[in-house]
């Protein structure tokens, strides 16, 4: 049975090397010119033709290649900033809609720092993005055609997907420290697209397995920007560079990633825009006292980009006295992206600079490139 994937390639071209005006830092000699995976040729037992099935080698060994590369940024550990992220990198489908129990599973993840370390703690993650789901696939799933005969990519076979199981687990088991945050971040997307284990949900899925890896590598920032790219560049990373990737190795996906996280930064900064998310998420937590309990208030902020005043002081606990004090600092501050009416605390104009942001940041290294 062929299964089509939710996959937005169109088409494929093979640019020599994408972003090559963009050099990666190395501290150590290191492999990033090797192909990243094998492709088999089966016949098609429908048609004849044959289907060639890219299958990513194992992760140990793409990350065990990156080891040399080195970390650009040196964030606090302050996960306020990456939550205040978490929505640019929670859309869905080519119109990339925003899902907002993503923005909340990804909020849960900053917040945790915990990666999976069993099949169970991953299969945990697909329910809620894709009911039909829950385990792995039997079917061919291919993008970029009608059918898998005709697919510009066909993913791996559903017989090598308990052998890339065990090996993303080796992985998100292993010391991920020595590795840049933003290569962990980026390798572990690309392989579970390319693993593609379940039916529908895979690229949400491979967006928080990939945050949780690169968060646990040292950066919750550069692993939240990971899962941007893969959002918001998913049209450039399907057509031009993971074939590129798959075939010639992973030097021109990770000049791509790395120079759409710096424009991003250079243009975060430029905007206040972290300025703005810390000073609030410093106002929530002053007010209440407890990071783990700030952090989910500015999750569901973040996720339905507003909650009624009433709300909040219930979560926050104040009384009417501090909670006024709360709202009358947020007001004095007149801030361009925090909105407080009578009502509701609005973000939605701090999320929507951050999604034009993102969008922006991928036009301009597209057009340099």
């Amino acid at each position: 049975m062929e299964a089509r994937s939710q996959g937005s390639e169109t088409g494929v071209s093979l640019p020599e090397r994408p972003m090559a005006n963009c050099p990666l830092q190395t501290r150590s000699p290191i492999d990033l010119d090797s192909a990243t995976g094998r492709t088999d040729a089966v016949p098609s037992g429908i048609s004849g033709c044959p289907l060639r099935y890219f299958t990513p080698y194992p992760l140990e060994l793409l990350l065990e290649r990156c080891r040399g590369l080195e970390t650009r940024w040196q964030d606090e550990d302050d996960f306020f900033l990456p939550l205040a992220l978490a929505r640019a990198a929670s859309g869905h489908g080519t119109s990339r809609k925003v899902d907002e129990q993503q923005v909340r599973r990804l909020g849960a993840t900053l917040l945790s720092r915990a990666v999976p370390r069993t099949s169970e703690a991953l299969f945990e993650l697909v329910p809620s993005i894709a009911p039909k789901a829950g385990k792995l696939r039997e079917q061919i799933v291919f993008s970029g055609g009608p059918s898998a005969s005709h697919a510009n990519h066909i993913y791996a076979p559903h017989g090598a997907l308990p052998e890339l199981l065990e090996s993303l687990l080796a992985a998100l088991g292993s010391d991920l420290k020595e590795i840049s945050p933003t290569a962990v971040s980026a390798l572990v997307g690309f392989f579970c697209v390319h693993m593609h284990p379940f039916v529908d949900g895979n690229g949400r899925w491979s967006r928080v397995v990939a945050v949780s890896a690169g968060a646990q590598a040292g950066s919750a920032t550069s692993a939240i920007i990971g899962a941007i790219v893969q959002c918001h560049g998913s049209v450039k990373l399907a057509d031009d560079i993971w074939p590129v990737t798959r075939s010639y190795g992973l030097r021109g996906y990770l000049q791509f990633v790395h120079a759409f996280e710096t424009e991003f930064r250079s243009s975060l900064v430029r905007s206040a825009i972290p300025e703005e998310a810390r000073h609030l998420s410093q106002e929530i937590m002053g007010a209440c006292k407890d990071r783990r309990r700030a952090a989910r208030i500015l999750i569901e902020l973040y996720a339905s980009t507003q909650i009624p005043l009433a709300n909040l002081r219930t979560a926050l606990g104040l009384s009417q006295r501090s909670f006024e004090g709360l709202t009358e600092r947020l007001r004095a501050r007149r801030s361009e992206f925090i909105t407080v009416s009578d009502q509701t605390l609005g973000t939605n104009t701090l999320l929507n600079e951050i999604q034009t942001i993102a969008t922006d940041s991928i036009q301009r290294i597209q057009q340099g490139a």
